[in-house]
């Protein structure tokens, strides 16, 4: 029950943070609005973090930190710099919709990556994924 109400906090944070860039993108740059976010983003987290689990930091192997490094890389400013764009040209709620096609991309790489394996739920919600993306493309 706790992962269900922590991954409803995400949905809502993540709901709320593109309406919040959506007005502030207004009066400033997409890249100035990415470099802030991510400059709050990571002294929060890097608090929270070392206050936590301190001595986790000197135990992350160096294979583990080169795929957390790029995991920080693809998924923070890249991402977030897409996230942004999409947001101020298509508006909040088009943009995080189709950015809701990540279980797509998701299952891609968990099966040719992760070693995962597909079943009919999984396909089918992929699915459901692409079906609902592509109503709000084609919507004008």
């Amino acid at each position: 029950m706790t992962g269900i109400l922590l991954a409803l906090s995400a949905a809502l944070g993540f709901a709320a943070s593109a309406v919040f860039a959506r007005v502030a993108l207004r009066q400033i740059r997409v890249t100035t609005g990415t470099l802030f976010s991510l400059v709050v983003g990571a002294a929060v987290v890097l608090v929270i973090a070392v206050a936590l689990h301190p001595s986790e930091f000197v135990q992350i192997g160096i294979i583990g930190f080169l795929w957390i490094l790029l995991y920080s890389f693809l998924n923070f400013p890249v991402g977030r710099l897409f996230n942004f764009t999409g947001v101020q040209l298509v508006g909040a709620s088009r943009a995080s919709t189709i950015i809701s096609a990540s279980p797509l991309f998701t299952m891609v790489l968990a099966i040719s990556i992760g070693g995962e394996s597909v079943n009919l739920p999984i396909v089918l919600g992929t699915l459901a994924v692409i079906a609902g993306c592509g109503l709000i493309v084609s919507q004008r």
